[in-house]
């Protein structure tokens, strides 16, 4: 019985002290950084290399307009979340979703959903740019491009939950 004990109270103990260290917290968190690592600036110099994908817009996203070369900046602007990212982000986004807007007084606008291009579903728009840094209460999904976040590009869905248009920001 005596064995019993001092076994039960040996798995409780070896449990309750490996279970309380985390060795994550020792170390600091990518989102903290600062600095670009020497791998992230390599990436930067590398995505400067690249072109400028063009597509033709067309009223539903169509994945077979994909290829190397977009999925490659695609996986390029998720790695660099938390750092700028507005270079990568303009060569591709011509295959994400865009509507034509109005302006109107008070610098507000007005979205025309109706001819909006590339739509396409909540979850597309997360599988190519990853998780969105915020979620509006509106539904807005918002990308930070710049470290600082002083530029953003948000995403509107529309009635029927597709994402049909983008808006840039920027503080001022």
């Amino acid at each position: 019985m005596n064995f019993k004990l001092a076994y039960l109270i040996l798995a409780f103990l070896v449990l309750t002290t490996s279970c309380g260290s985390d060795a994550s917290e020792k170390e600091p968190q990518a989102n903290d950084k600062t600095e670009l690592s020497d791998s992230d600036k390599a990436l930067v110099e590398d995505v400067m290399k690249e072109e400028v994908v063009t597509v033709e817009p067309q009223a539903t996203f169509d994945q077979s307009q994909l290829n190397n070369n977009i999925l490659t900046l695609c996986v390029k602007f998720k790695t660099l979340n938390g750092a700028d990212r507005k270079e990568v982000f303009s060569k591709f986004e011509s295959i994400l979703p865009s509507c034509p807007v109005e302006l109107k007084e008070d610098n507000e606008f007005e979205p025309n959903v109706e001819e909006a291009v590339q739509v396409m579903s909540i979850n597309d728009l997360k599988e190519f740019l990853g998780e969105p840094n915020e979620i509006r209460e509106d539904g807005m999904l918002v990308y930070d491009l710049m470290a600082d976040k002083s530029y953003q590009v948000a995403f509107m869905p529309g009635p029927l939950g597709a994402v049909v248009c983008r808006f840039y920001e920027a503080d001022s």
